[in-house]
């Protein structure tokens, strides 16, 4: 029964994470962007297979749970992920599904990888950095999370919603998003990065 309830409860969060994520309006590209940093994390803490494409999971898990195949069936979200990869999916079923709707569907079951294999980290906070973030900014700190680290990422999540009162983990969660835009703009200054880091967080409410 603890089994149950364990995946249950990662399932429904998962589950509310990628509609939140879908609600948000972001454009197609900057959806798949972000999914795809969801299933590349994944993929490198082993637990998506290397060749996955995002946009054929998803159909793979819509077309799976018409068949039955759904979380609660499983001891594990791993291994139920696993049985989606495994599935044999309808060509035809495919051309019924939107693109939107395969994306939201990849994100639902890597963000359940991750809350299974890192239940200390915010994955919640994913869909929220839509609100103050552009895509490719949002993809660069999911993309955090292949180097263990959970704690900045946490951090990260924190100053962008403005929920972070610890002043360490604020400078520390700043720290991480300068990186980030030195990362996509390699021209910056530290001093320059940190400034557009902070900037950025203000250009939306």
């Amino acid at each position: 029964m603890g089994l149950i309830a364990a995946i249950c409860g990662i399932a429904s969060a998962a589950l509310s994470v990628a509609k939140a994520l879908g609600a948000v309006g972001l454009a197609i590209e900057g959806l798949k962007m972000v999914v795809n940093s969801l299933v590349n994390v994944c993929k490198a803490l082993g637990l998506i297979e290397e060749d996955t494409d995002p946009e054929e999971l998803g159909d793979k898990a819509i077309q799976a749970e018409e068949s039955g195949i759904k979380p609660e069936n499983f001891k594990t979200y791993e291994d139920y992920v696993k049985a989606v990869e495994n599935f044999e999916i309808d060509p035809e079923k495919s051309k019924l599904t939107t693109e939107k709707e395969k994306a939201v569907k990849a994100s639902e079951l890597s963000a359940g990888l991750l809350l299974e294999k890192m239940p200390d980290v915010n994955i919640a906070g994913i869909p929220l950095l839509a609100e103050k973030l552009p895509p490719e900014k949002i993809a660069a700190i999911i993309s955090t999370l292949k180097d263990g680290l959970g704690s900045t990422y946490n951090n990260i999540i924190g100053v962008v919603t403005n929920k972070e009162k610890d002043t360490s983990k604020i400078s520390d969660g700043l720290s991480a998003l300068a990186l980030i835009e030195k990362t996509l703009d390699s021209s910056l200054t530290d001093q320059e990065a940190l400034k557009r880091a902070m900037n950025s967080l203000q250009d939306k409410k």
